[in-house]
């Protein structure tokens, strides 16, 4: 269910890649002890389904983070790069196609990734263009809100500093199951601003 007032009941796949889900008796981290475990059932598959009361404290609407890398290429070259939509296959992993939603939804994209065997479409909507100093863009998937706000700053010894505020907010399940991999988001995030960094400082 998308939301749960107060305490709720229900089931929870966990599977054994999710490194933080432990079995009943073990040390657990703060957030678990809220997890009240009643029943175990083991099914096919490497998954355990639990049968669990969830607090209302432990779901997760919200993650902000702050990542920032220094750019060895001046400000101008950096943000040129950084503009060009045509350039961004080449650094934005997993990225096949970008589509122009039309003229009725100017700076509204969606984007193609390819992930393994799947392909995940994003809405990409561009909410403020200052660059350099300020460039707001959100995207938009299932059960994730994503909204990151670009700054570029030049540092005076002809490098370039590239900051990035990131704000999650989730929806649905997504609002449980980021309790177990929200440490996966600012991981992305950064090979993403690697990435980018590794490509400018390579032309």
């Amino acid at each position: 269910r998308p939301d749960w007032p107060g305490i709720s009941h229900g089931r929870l796949i966990i599977s054994s890649m999710m490194k933080k889900a432990k079995p009943p008796g073990c040390t657990c981290p703060s957030w678990y002890m809220d997890l009240q475990i009643t029943k175990e059932r083991t099914v096919a598959g490497p998954c355990r389904v639990y049968s669990f009361t969830l607090h209302q404290s432990i779901i997760q609407r919200m993650i902000t983070f702050r990542l920032e890398k220094e750019i060895a290429k001046p400000l101008d070259e950096v943000v040129r790069v950084f503009a060009d939509r045509d350039q961004m296959k080449r650094w934005q992993p997993g990225l096949i196609d970008i589509e122009p939603l039309g003229e009725h939804r100017p700076g509204t994209y969606k984007l193609t990734f390819q992930l393994g065997r799947r392909r995940m479409p994003v809405t990409e909507t561009i909410e403020l263009d200052e660059l350099p100093a300020r460039y707001d863009v959100t995207y938009d998937l299932k059960g994730v809100f994503n909204r990151v706000r670009h700054s570029f700053v030049p540092t005076g010894t002809g490098t370039t500093l590239w900051r990035c505020d990131h704000e999650f907010r989730f929806k649905g399940l997504m609002k449980l199951v980021v309790i177990f991999i929200r440490g996966d988001f600012e991981k992305q995030s950064d090979i993403i601003m690697r990435n980018f960094k590794g490509y400018v400082e390579s032309l």
